[in-house]
């Protein structure tokens, strides 16, 4: 399967690191295998050259500090372009991981419970309805009331109900679509810079 870009973020031995700011500058550390570390180069080189891969970036952190930062491949396989290691990512599925930590952290500091209801969060999550019967002519629906609100707990283990616009069931791509809710996948013609 090839890939047009990969955002590939490895932490190694990361410990507490709690909103501090990681400057992009690699340190040389006597405790590294830099040895090791150029595999990293290797592994990613034999995919880009068997077209597997396009482009990718790998970070490696070790006590809040950043030991290897590179970009490899291509941004732009077309044009040859280089892949920086600045370069900005939809990083799609990673957005799960990332929200999860956070969600984690907060339950430490007890700002939320698991079994918390999410409308107490988000209200337009209040009172949550499930179709009871949908209609494949022209993607209308009708709904009954859920049982149970959604709670964290149900986001983290994606037991939520809640499906996707394209990889989704028949029916929601088609509620969905008929709503003009897009999917985030494939191309969209936004700018992430002029936001």
């Amino acid at each position: 399967m090839k890939f047009t870009s990969l955002f590939f973020l490895s932490f190694l031995l990361l410990q507490h690191v709690v909103s501090q700011v990681l400057l992009p500058i690699e340190k040389i550390r006597n405790d590294i295998n830099y040895g090791k570390l150029c595999s990293v180069d290797t592994v990613l080189k034999h995919y880009i050259d068997k077209n597997q891969l396009v482009g990718a970036v790998v970070i490696v952190v070790k006590d809040n500090e950043i030991v290897y930062y590179k970009g490899h491949g291509y941004s732009n396989l077309a044009l040859k372009k280089p892949m920086d290691n600045n370069a900005i990512f939809r990083i799609m599925s990673q957005t799960k991981a990332i929200t999860s930590v956070a969600i984690m952290q907060l339950f430490e500091q007890g700002k939320l419970r698991l079994d918390q209801n999410i409308s107490d969060f988000i209200p337009e999550f209040k009172n949550p309805r499930i179709i009871m019967r949908f209609n494949q002519t022209d993607s209308s629906y009708t709904s009954v009331p859920a049982k149970r609100e959604i709670t964290f707990r149900d986001l983290l283990t994606h037991t939520s109900g809640i499906d996707y616009a394209l990889i989704g069931s028949d029916s929601m791509r088609a509620i969905y679509a008929k709503a003009g809710v897009p999917s985030g996948l494939g191309y969209i013609h936004e700018n992430l810079l002029a936001k």
